[in-house]
C-alpha cells in the first residue's frame, strides 16, 4: 500500500493538478513531519484563495472528462 504513494501523489498533483503536495516547513523536524502553521496556511489558500478556485475548476473538469 505504501510503494505507490509517492506515484499517485505525483500524479494528483504533476498531472492531473487538483491537489497540492504538503512539504516539510522545519529544518529540525523529521521527513514527512510538518508544523501545524505550514499546514494551516495551505488549507487556508486551498479554501479561499485564487490556487483554490482554480483547483475546484480542474477538479470540475477532470471529474466530466471521467
Amino acid at each position: 500500500m505504501i510503494a505507490e504513494q509517492a506515484l499517485n501523489a505525483r500524479t494528483v498533483v504533476e498531472e492531473f493538478k487538483v491537489g497540492r503536495r504538503v512539504e516539510s516547513t522545519c529544518n529540525e523536524m523529521k521527513p514527512g513531519f510538518l508544523k501545524w502553521e505550514g499546514l494551516l496556511k495551505m488549507v487556508k489558500e486551498l479554501m479561499e484563495g485564487v490556487m483554490g478556485k482554480q483547483m475546484r475548476k480542474r477538479v470540475k473538469d477532470v471529474a466530466e472528462l471521467a
